[in-house]
């Protein structure tokens, strides 16, 4: 159930008629970065790399793919549009127009769930932009059906271990599509509609603030956390305490990709004790199965990142590739923050989306809404130790003001494209890339984007190897495993993960830190 708190912000975000805050209008902040006015290159199948071996699809008898598709995809469908069905008759009771265009877009998402549920048999078809559409979602659709023809012929011809002439159904293509797609689908028709695309109406919305609403007390927790952290120790601290503190921090980072609303479907189901049991999990810890923080720590604490060891004017750029708002973001922020205190880095760009995507990614909005929430005292019962939370959020709006951080977004990211191929359709971004000493990605979709979402041989496939040359700077990957998909483990790992548990690859229990660094 909604709370009270989180339906009055969904109230007043909608309301523009009176002069209050609209549901996601484009923020002002001159800390923003518009979002890349370029269309994407076309893509050429005859340049770009296409994955060595079979990508994970839901043809697969009983695969988490397979389960995903038929099944979770179609109850997140279901939530979204209860939630559009609620605002239609809470927000817009007096506006019939609104009510229709939302009730419009409602019939035509659902028009898609029925295609999941008969996902055996249905295949996707291409998409087209509304008339007045976004820049952004223009270039997205123009690249999903880029990449949908792209598949569907390699279907059609027998690749990938499919007999020839195989239909391309929702089943047969590979699932980083059809999920990419059905994503890009909602956001046609939510567009499609006048009032919503005037309002860059998030569908997601109500979900993320009720996981938001739910997260406070680990939010308070790891405010305090932080606070204890910049207080006790700083830039002129022995490289060992900055270490550690630095681990400490990436572990929040890390932790926090465990709230997903697209694994969870109902927000309401968020388990407000995870964040705290998962940080339970240490070096050594069988949840942390890959843990190479060493060889980040020493890039970022070594002598060629000190001011001493840095070329005159030269700036220390930090990139973090968002995932999921709320707490994640949050703990984000947090990583952010320490970065810049401890002198590791003297810039943070966070890269997020230009609109809702995979229920909780991050856009413009639940950035800058995240921020002022956290500076703004909640209703009803303040939690204890809210006051850690406003002096995080004073000192992050004073990085934004300072230009220490900046947030951008480029439609790339709301493309089923692979990493890999970015360089080729999407060069203005990798050449932005390219200007950082760290990109740090966080999640599992953008994992299974860099590593192409295929089943690469875990154990004799290493993590720079997945990555098919992808290299614009040193990566990291901060990732809770959701899908089984994974590259970089050693000789025997897979094994003994099954015994631990059968389902580690998927039910986001089990962690990776996992680097590339460019020497």
């Amino acid at each position: 159930m909604i709370s009270a708190l989180a339906r009055s912000k969904v109230q007043l975000s909608l309301k523009d008629s009176k002069g209050l805050q609209t549901f996601g209008r484009r923020s002002k902040q001159p800390y923003m970065s518009p979002v890349s006015a370029n269309a994407l290159r076309a893509l050429d199948t005859e340049v770009v790399c296409w994955p060595l071996h079979s990508p994970l699809a839901g043809r697969e008898e009983g695969s988490f793919a397979q389960g995903t598709i038929t099944t979770r995809l179609p109850s997140i469908v279901s939530s979204m549009t209860k939630d559009l069905k609620a605002t239609a008759d809470a927000v817009f009771r007096e506006d019939y127009e609104a009510q229709r265009q939302v009730l419009a877009a409602v019939t035509e998402i659902e028009g898609m769930k029925q295609e999941l549920l008969t996902a055996i048999t249905s295949c996707p078809l291409n998409l087209e932009a509304p008339p007045g559409s976004t820049v952004a979602l223009q270039a997205s659709v123009s690249c999903t059906n880029e990449c949908m023809d792209a598949w569907r012929l390699r279907v059609a011809i027998g690749l990938h271990g499919l007999p020839h002439g195989s239909t391309p159904t929702w089943l047969n293509l590979p699932w980083l599509l059809v999920e990419c797609y059905m994503y890009v689908r909602i956001a046609v028709a939510i567009q499609s509609q006048p009032i919503l695309r005037e309002l860059n109406f998030d569908p997601f919305k109500t979900q993320k603030l009720v996981a938001f609403d739910k997260s406070s007390a680990s939010i308070t927790n790891m405010a305090q956390a932080v606070h204890n952290l910049v207080t006790t120790s700083g830039s002129t601290s022995t490289v060992d305490v900055i270490r550690k503190g630095l681990y400490e921090v990436i572990q929040y980072s890390l932790w926090g990709n465990k709230t997903d609303l697209s694994l969870l479907v109902d927000a309401s189901k968020i388990d407000p004790s995870a964040m705290a049991t998962a940080l339970s999990s240490v070096a050594g810890s069988p949840f942390l199965i890959v843990d190479e923080f060493d060889s980040v720590s020493a890039l970022l604490c070594g002598p060629g990142n000190t001011r001493k060891g840095l070329k005159q004017g030269a700036t220390r750029r930090i990139d973090i590739v968002l995932d999921n708002s709320g707490l994640e973001l949050y703990s984000d922020l947090c990583l952010a923050d320490v970065l810049i205190h401890y002198g590791l880095a003297d810039e943070a760009v966070f890269h997020g989306k230009p609109f809702g995507w995979f229920v909780s990614d991050t856009t413009r909005e639940d950035f800058s809404e995240t921020i002022e929430m956290c500076a703004a005292a909640p209703q009803g019962n303040i939690p204890p130790g809210w006051t850690s939370v406003q002096s995080l959020a004073t000192r992050w709006k004073d990085h934004l003001k300072s230009g220490r951080w900046r947030y951008t977004e480029h439609v790339f990211w709301v493309t089923p494209a692979p990493t890999s191929w970015m360089h080729e359709i999407a060069p203005d971004l990798y050449q932005e890339l390219s200007n950082s000493n760290l990109i740090i990605f966080k999640g599992d979709l953008n994992y299974r984007k860099l590593v192409f979402d295929c089943r690469w041989p875990a154990e004799e496939t290493s993590f720079k190897e997945s990555l098919m040359g992808f290299s614009p700077a040193s990566l990291l990957s901060l990732r809770t495993l959701k899908a089984d998909v994974i590259a970089g483990l050693k000789s025997g790992q897979c094994d003994r993960l099954h015994a631990i548990d059968g389902q580690w690859q998927v039910n986001g229990k089990f962690a990776v830190i996992q680097s590339h660094i460019n020497l």
